[in-house]
């Protein structure tokens, strides 16, 4: 799936500019909302459907209520538009606003399947729908749509979710039925999911929008091209880790040693590896961006290099809220992931208003590493975990990519350098992290390796 991504966004960048994805990244808080709102609310249907509660009335009022919301997003456009400095952005906002109740739709047929334990059939449903959205946005782009190839394919993915879910999970609940009690029914626990959605909605995108009115599409495009390229792989790391630690934690949480054992080790193997991986990216960024697009994203390189430094960071609030998902502690979700979108958010504004692209990818990484720890220790709080527990074993799991950067950057400085020159990175990276990685994690690297080769078996 996203080797299906990357593709995309190869024929992507080039034919649009980066006034075009500028102007996507613009609105893309908007549509943010129903990919939050999935997250923070996938828990709750799982839960109920597993104790065998109906949900029926919580889809169907959820799905109303982002009807509405299409109707005021489409209607007010021109003033969102204007509100994030985009005027051009109208007929993109009002395109956009279906999508929010289409992709809401599909959450009850992946809880279904959820709830009966067949999570490899959802996984490829939803890899299947994947694969049409990034087809559809080469197509779309190589039929000269501008920037409308970024947001038409979102609805061949929605109709071919609800297409193939409601062939395997079943019927989805008529549109129309009863509403009435959902507020009594479900009190404050839906009040609390629903501000973990806005919270979660501007730590996946807020940046962007308020980063529009600061500075130009172009800027912005180039921000948000880089900013693509640097997440690329982040999605197997946080699909493998919700998927495998929400049932984990649950599990345990009736015991609180094993809990914090679980979630410290969690946290620690997450960062480290996927900090190792990141740490490759950020060393052979400049020569792979040069020969795919032919130097025509290079401002970008600068952008995926210093957000590949606090990538890893962000990988963590997931694995973080899944915890709190296990456990049901949906008033904390919602203050935590208001924290992260303040990591989210402000530094990469205070980065804009200091002037540049550097600035803004420094203060975007700053905001990750602070938002991810911030999310970490609170999380880890809950369960009866020190700060300074949580902190060292941050600090602990960030040595090894760190001390591999250091020593790259500081023998071969440079963004956009040769290819043998770029092996040589790889080569002193490589010396210089994994040896640190193996001596401060073997042990539990090498239990991972050998579960990961009995799963297999």
């Amino acid at each position: 799936m996203r080797a299906g991504g990357l593709v995309a966004q190869v024929v992507a960048g080039y034919i649009l500019t980066a006034g075009d994805f500028g102007l996507f990244a613009a609105t893309l808080g908007f549509s943010a909302i129903s990919a939050a709102l999935l997250s923070s609310l996938r828990p709750l249907f799982i839960e109920r459907l597993t104790k065998g509660m109906p949900v029926d009335v919580l889809w169907r009022s959820i799905l109303l209520i982002l009807c509405g919301a299409t109707l005021v997003l489409a209607w007010f456009a021109p003033q969102f538009a204007a509100a994030i400095g985009r005027p051009d952005a109208v007929g993109l906002i009002r395109l956009m606003a279906p999508t929010l109740p289409l992709q809401f739709v599909q959450i009850i047929g992946v809880a279904r399947l959820s709830a009966s334990f067949r999570f490899e059939e959802s996984s490829k449903i939803l890899a299947k729908a994947a694969l049409l959205r990034h087809a559809g946005l080469i197509a779309f782009a190589v039929a000269g749509m501008g920037v409308y190839a970024l947001i038409l394919p979102v609805y061949l993915e929605a109709f071919a979710q609800i297409g193939l879910l409601r062939r395997s999970a079943g019927k989805f609940p008529p549109l129309i039925g009863q509403v009435r009690g959902v507020l009594v029914r479900y009190g404050a626990t839906l009040g609390w999911l629903l501000l973990s959605a806005v919270g979660l909605a501007l730590t996946i995108s807020g940046d962007y929008l308020f980063l529009s009115p600061l500075e130009t599409a172009a800027v912005v495009g180039f921000y948000f091209f880089g900013y693509q390229l640097a997440t690329a792989v982040t999605q197997p790391f946080t699909m493998a880790a919700t998927s495998v630690l929400v049932p984990s934690f649950a599990s345990l949480s009736n015991d609180k040693d094993r809990l914090q054992r679980s979630f410290l080790e969690a946290i620690s193997l997450l960062l480290v590896i996927s900090g190792l991986v990141f740490g490759l990216l950020a060393v052979s960024a400049g020569v792979v961006i040069d020969f795919v697009w032919a130097g025509e994203w290079n401002t970008s390189v600068i952008v995926v290099i210093i957000l590949a430094v606090g990538t890893p960071f962000r990988i963590l609030q997931p694995t973080c809220y899944s915890l709190l998902q296990a456990t049901a502690n949906w008033r904390r979700l919602a203050f935590v992931m208001a924290v992260g979108a303040f990591g989210a958010v402000v530094p990469p504004v205070v980065g804009a208003k200091l002037g540049g692209l550097t600035a803004i990818s420094v203060g975007a990484t700053l905001g990750a590493m602070f938002g991810g720890s911030m999310v970490a220790i609170l999380v880890g709080n809950t369960i009866g975990l020190r700060w300074s527990q949580t902190i060292g074993v941050l600090s602990k799991s960030s040595i090894a990519p760190l001390v591999g950067l250091a020593a790259t950057f500081l023998l071969l400085p440079g963004y956009v350098v040769s290819f043998p020159l770029t092996v040589l990175r790889v080569a002193v990276y490589g010396f210089a992290a994994f040896p640190t990685a193996l001596g401060l994690f073997g042990d539990q690297l090498s239990s991972l390796a050998k579960h990961m080769r009995g799963n297999r078996g």
